[in-house]
C-alpha cells in the first residue's frame, strides 16, 4: 500500500522517511547514489518532484539506445560517448570534463585553443550560449577566409587594425568594387580595421579626401592649439 504522500506513477526507489530526511536530494537508480534535486527532471503533480534517474542517466540511456558512435574530444583527444558532449554532437566539440577544467574559457574551433569567454559572442534568447568561433575568427569566416589568410595578406602576426594598430572591435576591410555587399570574398579582403577606421574609410572613400581632411585637422590643431584639438578628439 502506498504512503499517503507518495507519488503516482513509477514507485520511488526510496521510502518516504528517507525522502523527508534528505529534502535537497533524490536517489538515482542508474548511478546507485543520491544527487541534488536540480540534477533531476522535474515532473508536474508529483510530490517528490523527480524521476528515479537523473538527467545525465537519461541522456546516457538515450545515447546508447540510438547507437551513437564515440566522439573524439578536440581538447583532450579522448574518445567518449555522445552524452559527454553538451549541446549535441556538432555544436560542442569539447567534452564536459574539459569544459569543467576551463570554467573561464571557451574553445574556438578555428584557433583550436581555449580562449577567454569575453572573446566570443553570446547567442540564444538569454545569451547563455557562446559562438564556436572567437570574434576575429567569426568575422573572417563570414567573409570566406581564415584569420591566418588575413594575417598573411596584412603582414602581421596577430589581428590588429591595419591603420592604427588597435585590437578592439575589429572589422574586415574589403574592396566594395569587387563585392558591393557587406561581405567580401578571398579576392577582395584586404585586412583588419577597427570600427572607427573602417567607418572613416567608408565615409571618406578616396585617399585624396582623407589627405585633405588630415591637412584640415592639422591646420585646426596649429591655429587653435593642439591640446584643444586633442580634447575634442
Amino acid at each position: 500500500m502506498r504512503h499517503p504522500s507518495s507519488s503516482r506513477g513509477k514507485t520511488p526507489s526510496t521510502c518516504h522517511a528517507c525522502r523527508e530526511s534528505h529534502p535537497d536530494e533524490a536517489w538515482c537508480d542508474f548511478h546507485g547514489m543520491p544527487h541534488n534535486r536540480d540534477q533531476f527532471t522535474q515532473v508536474p503533480h508529483r510530490p517528490i518532484g523527480v524521476l528515479n534517474e537523473c538527467k545525465q542517466a537519461i541522456s546516457i540511456r538515450a545515447s546508447r539506445k540510438r547507437g551513437h558512435a564515440p566522439i573524439t574530444c578536440v581538447s583532450c583527444g579522448e574518445d567518449k560517448e555522445s552524452w559527454n558532449f553538451r549541446g549535441g554532437r556538432q555544436k560542442c566539440p569539447t567534452c564536459r570534463d574539459c569544459e569543467a577544467a576551463h570554467p573561464d574559457d571557451h574553445w574556438c574551433i578555428d584557433c583550436a585553443s581555449w580562449l577567454p569567454k569575453a572573446r566570443f559572442t553570446r547567442t540564444g534568447k538569454d545569451g547563455r550560449f557562446l559562438t564556436v568561433r572567437c570574434h576575429p575568427c567569426r568575422t573572417a569566416h563570414a567573409h570566406g577566409v581564415s584569420v591566418r589568410f588575413i594575417l598573411e595578406r596584412q603582414g602581421v602576426s596577430a589581428p590588429e587594425c591595419a591603420a592604427c594598430g588597435s585590437t578592439d572591435f575589429l572589422k574586415i576591410d574589403h574592396d566594395h568594387g569587387c563585392c558591393p555587399t557587406a561581405l567580401g570574398c578571398p579576392k577582395c579582403v584586404r585586412g583588419y580595421l577597427c570600427h572607427e577606421c573602417n567607418t572613416a574609410e567608408g565615409l571618406l572613400r578616396t585617399p585624396d579626401r582623407a589627405r585633405l581632411l588630415a591637412e584640415y585637422m592639422e591646420r585646426v590643431a596649429l591655429s587653435s592649439g593642439r591640446a584643444t584639438f586633442e580634447a575634442i578628439a
